[in-house]
């Protein structure tokens, strides 16, 4: 083979491996995720203790032992969502974002963009494909844009750890320990996403992967 003939082969090769990479990964949500309504408000959810930011993964959420709730709202109406738990030690979390791919098929609504997540980033994938299949479906572009986060604060002491004092992170106090309540006024109508999680688990509590601890979320809508 000739020199040019090389040189195209290589070009074919680098052309083909851009557009494969050109298609985001995206894994499926469906089977840890709930619908919430006014209707169906309060929910039960089992999160892993460092669900919501992860020490060992780049101090992301893990989506997979994280929970995700997905509820209708109103522009211009405030909502609170509220995560509470019973478990000593265990400080609930969650973070949301609004849906903008209205028109995409409803089926990408349950994937997020990897198996880790940021707590206070958009999230924006123009060709998605389901890395979870082995045919790797496509999945088409989505968009979340962020809203709001918050994490329960109470009892973790007078000095954070310098590991969990990000600003982007909002480190919420009402004198509760395992309760987080985050307001937001929606600026626009329609699908609003969100996680649950924990983050900086007390003494005696278990991180790995296979043990979770009950919360209780409830989405409180205006009246």
């Amino acid at each position: 083979m000739n020199i040019k003939n090389n040189i195209l082969l290589l070009t074919l090769t680098l052309v083909s491996a851009l557009s494969v990479m050109s298609a985001q990964a995206a894994t499926s949500i469906k089977s840890v995720s709930q619908v919430f309504s006014e209707d169906n408000p309060t929910l039960p959810m089992n999160v892993n203790a460092d669900s919501w930011y992860n020490l060992t993964m780049g101090f992301l959420g893990w989506t997979h032992t994280s929970k995700w709730g997905f509820v209708k709202l109103q522009k211009g109406k405030p909502v609170t969502i509220q995560v509470t738990t019973t478990t000593s030690g265990l400080h609930p979390a969650l973070s949301v974002w609004y849906r903008v791919d209205k028109k995409t098929t409803g089926e990408t609504a349950w994937y997020m963009s990897d198996h880790f997540y940021s707590q206070f980033k958009d999230i924006y994938e123009s060709d998605a494909k389901d890395t979870d299949t082995p045919d790797g479906k496509k999945l088409g572009k989505f968009q979340m844009n962020f809203v709001a986060n918050g994490f329960d604060r109470d009892g973790m002491g007078d000095v954070l750890p310098a590991s969990y004092d990000q600003s982007p992170l909002i480190r919420l106090q009402d004198g509760v320990v395992g309760k987080v309540s985050v307001t937001f006024l929606p600026k626009e109508s329609g699908v609003y996403q969100f996680v649950v999680g924990a983050i900086n688990p007390g003494p005696g509590l278990s991180t790995s992967m296979m043990t979770n601890y009950p919360v209780t979320t409830t989405v409180i809508f205006p009246h």
